[in-house]
């Protein structure tokens, strides 16, 4: 589950950022964030120019500008897919994956910067979620992870450290389990290995049934569940209001719940091969810390980090203790 504490724009690549350029056209139109560049809606040409580019009507205008390109949001084509990602900073890969309803902005965007004077940063947006975008079809912890395996493979140059949070650690999981030579450390942030016991089952039915009958109500239980009471308390009367008039969920969070009511990651899980640390949060509601507890009892070479007052979502207002931990274990 991944929802903000407060929303947090889409935005561009930073002027700091490694700008990457891929080797293939891509088969979609350039997407940019700037308002100072017309929306270019018309197939791309053939012609590739490094990191550039240009669409034929649009070269009839005027030429597209070095600052202009820094605004060039960054695509990757596999399969059905056209997965968006961020790219910031500089130095070894680190991939960021989000949960389930967030994307690479709203819950890792108040994290970049912690990581980005040292680190190449890659955060891919899944299917459902940010301007990914796919055939439609059921998500699957295969395709998720051939999403998250397509950008590391466009945005780095080798292995990298990989973090999944929520349903992200899922898809963390199939990469490392099926490219064990992209991931040097793993770390899976309240993660869960199935959803075949009564309770799991039972919380993610009804999360699921809600988001068609009720979306007040579905948002009621997600910030219920998703933050621990203090946290909650924290909101106050008018942020707990405001949230209900919110713009959240986005309309893919219906695919990444059905694949969280049918995720089973135990076959994967004895193929991991890269030292992993797993985090589990000790008020997590969503996500019961017993979850992290059988990732950790089912991956070898791990190690389990307990943090006690966390829920699921409260690292998003304050993430010291999650990044203490995730520092400590990177920096072994």
């Amino acid at each position: 589950m991944s929802r903000p504490t407060t929303p947090i724009g889409h935005g561009s690549i930073s002027g700091r950022s490694r700008r990457h350029c891929s080797t293939t056209p891509p088969t979609a139109s350039v997407m940019r964030s700037t308002s100072r560049m017309p929306s270019l809606k018309a197939p791309l040409t053939r012609r590739f120019f490094g990191c550039f580019y240009l669409s034929a009507s649009y070269l009839s205008a005027e030429i597209i500008s070095a600052e202009a390109m820094e605004e060039v949001m960054p695509f990757v084509a596999t399969g059905a897919s056209e997965v968006h990602y961020e790219i910031d900073g500089h130095g070894p890969g680190l991939t960021l994956v989000h949960g389930t309803g967030g994307d690479a902005d709203k819950v890792f965007g108040h994290v970049v910067d912690h990581f980005a004077g040292h680190r190449t940063v890659v955060r891919p947006n899944l299917g459902g979620s940010g301007k990914t975008s796919d055939d439609g079809g059921p998500l699957t912890v295969e395709l998720i992870a051939e999403q998250v395996t397509a950008a590391i493979r466009t945005a780095t140059d080798g292995p990298v450290d990989l973090l999944g949070f929520s349903l992200g650690a899922a898809a963390a999981v199939g990469v490392a389990a099926e490219h064990p030579e992209l991931v040097r450390k793993l770390i899976l942030v309240a993660g869960w290995a199935h959803t075949t016991g009564p309770r799991d089952h039972f919380y993610f039915q009804t999360w699921r049934n809600l988001l068609d009958v009720d979306r007040e109500m579905f948002k009621r239980f997600s910030t219920l569940t998703g933050f621990g009471p203090a946290a909650v308390d924290r909101f106050g009367h008018a942020g707990l209001a405001a949230s209900l008039a919110d713009d959240w969920p986005p309309a893919g969070i219906a695919r990444q719940l059905d694949l969280g009511l049918a995720l089973d990651l135990r076959p994967l899980l004895p193929r991991i091969q890269a030292p992993t640390l797993v985090i589990g949060l000790g008020r997590d509601n969503m996500v019961p810390i017993e979850s992290s507890r059988d990732l950790h009892a089912a991956i070898a070479n791990s190690r389990l980090v307990e943090i006690a007052d966390e829920g699921h979502m409260d690292w998003f207002a304050d993430p010291t203790a999650v990044l203490r931990a995730v520092d400590e274990f990177l920096d072994r």
